[in-house]
């Protein structure tokens, strides 16, 4: 009998794994069009040659979400809304609600929490995120990004069962806001004179394994 359920909990497992498998081949519908190259943070990003991050000021709006799969998502919004304002005000950047000189606004596609079942299988939860989004100056499109993570950590038996969802949202989406801030803020790298121009499309992201 015991050996039958861990069977059927593998079976879930791979399930599971091969659903999410199947809708990792994202086509980020608002950043179609422009030239989006392979960011060394985001999983791709476009910034105009004239925007300099540090020099503007931001209005930001809420991200719409879209499918959220194992927490609440207005909990979700609300972490969102709260890792994002605090990664743009502790570096520096400035947040206005009126008369700024820049918009910040985007599209949370898919948050994916793994299920309890799996969780207690595996010793770990894990939580993913693919979110995409623009920064407008007026009507022009000075920053756009495209970003898919995922992240894996063991159980931490100190906090309850109910405190894993929030705990595990506010780290995928403050490890995202990091990325975002990094790519935006910090200079690019030299260029290679050896280095080849990539066809790289500029509509799709795969989602890297991590842990």
């Amino acid at each position: 009998m015991e050996k039958d359920m861990q069977r059927a909990i593998m079976v879930v497992m791979m399930c599971s794994v091969a659903c999410w498998g199947c809708s990792r081949t994202w086509h980020p519908q608002m950043l179609q069009g422009l030239p989006l190259a392979p960011g060394r943070y985001l999983t791709f990003y476009y910034q105009s040659p004239d925007f300099k991050a540090a020099q503007e000021s931001y209005r930001l709006e809420d991200f719409a979400l879209e499918k959220v799969s194992g927490v609440d998502k207005s909990l979700a919004a609300r972490i969102f809304q709260e890792e994002l304002v605090s990664a743009l005000e502790n570096n520096g950047l400035t947040l206005k609600a009126e008369g700024a000189d820049c918009t910040l606004s985007g599209q949370v596609a898919q948050l994916y929490l793994r299920g309890p079942v799996l969780r207690l299988v595996s010793g770990k939860s894990s939580a993913a995120l693919s979110v995409a989004g623009e920064i407008r100056r007026g009507p022009e499109v000075v920053f756009a990004f495209a970003d898919q993570v995922q992240i894996s950590l063991p159980i931490n038996p100190r906090y309850p069962t109910s405190m894993e969802p929030e705990l595990m949202v506010r780290q995928v989406l403050r490890r995202f806001a990091g990325n975002l801030l990094n790519e935006m803020l910090l200079p690019p790298p030299a260029p290679r004179t050896d280095s080849i121009q990539s066809d790289l499309p500029v509509d799709q992201g795969v989602l890297a394994e991590d842990g």
